[in-house]
């Protein structure tokens, strides 16, 4: 299913509209994507709170990639924003795909799970990146999320109850080799927590600290519950 335009199509090889996906619950058969083909904005959100139903179960993993039926960027359209949840969401999401936005990035939900490259260069200042979870968020090892000028805001804990970390995969070994890449391009980057707000260089953020309470593995024989753990991750503002 295309959403915006499709080659082909007489009077709409080209799509400008924004979208917005107001699900609870959706079911993608095997094999068969949603291709969304513009370059407006894609907003995909619960119709309540969180993605209660969109899963057997209450507040597990709701997946955004090629593997559960997404295909963005469809038809050589980039989208100019992505927001994935809304404030309230609790519900786990997984980032799984490649994603490369002309704009900003905003996901919101229970554990953020960051598992391919985010790049929003292509949006210059517009491209910030905010990763906004009840509990943890983590960044699997050898991937790297970028901008070009875009801040970058990694909110762990937003719920306040002291359970949310921000971790940096990278293998298990005492070398931490693969570890994840944060490149802002010039933008301001903030990692914490916390249920409140404050502003911090313009920018709205948590008014607390990320707080560790999941067993995390570390060099292959620790376990630690650290609010943020870096394992050789390269982190490089320049200048932001």
């Amino acid at each position: 299913m295309y959403i915006g335009s499709r080659s082909g199509i007489a009077g709409n090889t080209t799509s400008s509209s924004n979208v917005r996906l107001s699900i609870d619950d959706l079911s993608v058969a095997s094999g068969r994507l949603i291709r969304i083909a513009t370059t407006g904005s894609l907003t995909i959100e619960p119709f309540g709170s969180s993605f209660t139903d969109y899963t057997p179960s209450t507040n597990t993993t709701v997946g955004f990639s090629t593997a559960t039926g997404w295909s963005l960027n469809e038809n050589a359209q980039t989208l100019t924003s992505l927001t994935i949840g809304k404030p309230l969401n609790t519900s786990n999401i997984t980032l799984g795909s490649i994603t490369t936005i002309a704009g900003p990035v905003n996901i919101y939900g229970g554990n953020i799970n960051i598992n391919e490259n985010i790049n929003t260069t292509s949006g210059g200042t517009n491209g910030d990146i905010l990763l906004k979870a009840t509990s943890d968020i983590t960044f699997a090892k050898a991937k790297t999320t970028s901008s070009s000028g875009g801040d970058m805001i990694f909110w762990s804990d937003a719920d306040g109850n002291g359970a949310g970390d921000i971790f940096f995969e990278a293998d298990q070994n005492t070398s931490y080799t693969n570890p994840v890449t944060i490149s802002t391009g010039g933008g301001h980057l903030w990692l914490g927590g916390g249920s409140g707000t404050t502003t911090w260089n313009g920018l709205t953020v948590g008014n607390s600290y990320a707080v560790g309470n999941t067993a995390r593995a570390v060099g292959g024989s620790f376990t630690h519950y650290n609010g943020i753990m870096i394992q050789a991750t390269s982190i490089n503002t320049s200048g932001g």
